[in-house]
């Protein structure tokens, strides 16, 4: 059990009907995950996105923290209908990564599931991501998922981390962004501790 205390259901759905899903979380630190997507918020990429305001009610650490312990605690069992892949693991060991997520959910990895680009891929891609237009280019354009050349992820210090926002995005918008990690980084660290290791190949 994550927690010692007791969470009652967070989530607005019944627990009966939770407890019929297999749930895989996507988590992402937040000193990338933040500066993202305060990204889509201001020009040019706003006139993209149509996200015009930085909604700190939309980051969601605390609420996927909440969820997830309810999870555990629900039922012991449940630990394994949980999934929670680290984006940067995923891109540090996609294969190992990928083929650790079919073993928790009794897929059969292929290296293929690496892979894709095709006419019809793209299309798909496209009109389901149509309506986050903005967001996801470089995933709706990619071809495939390969190791980094330089695995694990180098986060600078708080300060170089303000001077790199603030030359980006002004003051303002460095000190929200400031705000917003501080207040989620310590949810993210917890969630990191179940985060899936990668299989080897």
């Amino acid at each position: 059990m994550p927690s010692g205390k007791r969470t009652s259901n967070p989530a607005v759905v019944p627990s009966s009907v939770l407890s019929k899903f297999q749930f895989s979380f996507l988590i992402r630190d937040p000193r990338t995950a933040i500066s993202s997507l305060y990204r889509c918020t201001v020009p040019p990429l706003n006139e993209k996105t149509g996200m015009h305001m930085f909604l700190t009610s939309e980051i969601g650490y605390r609420e996927m923290r909440l969820l997830l312990d309810y999870l555990y605690e629900d039922d012991a069992q449940r630990k394994e209908q949980v999934c929670l892949v680290d984006a940067d693991d995923l891109l540090d060991d996609p294969a190992g990564i990928v083929k650790a997520y079919c073993e928790r959910v009794n897929l059969p990895f292929s290296e293929d599931m690496l892979k894709w680009g095709s006419d019809e891929d793209q299309a798909r891609a496209k009109k389901a991501f149509a309506k986050y237009y903005g967001y996801h280019e470089d995933a709706i354009e990619s071809t495939g998922l390969k190791p980094r050349p330089h695995p694990g992820k180098h986060y600078g210090s708080a300060e170089e981390e303000d001077e790199k926002w603030r030359s980006k995005y002004g003051e303002e918008g460095a000190r929200k962004i400031r705000e917003v990690v501080d207040a989620s980084i310590a949810d993210y660290a917890y969630l990191k501790q179940f985060a899936l290791k990668a299989s080897p190949m």
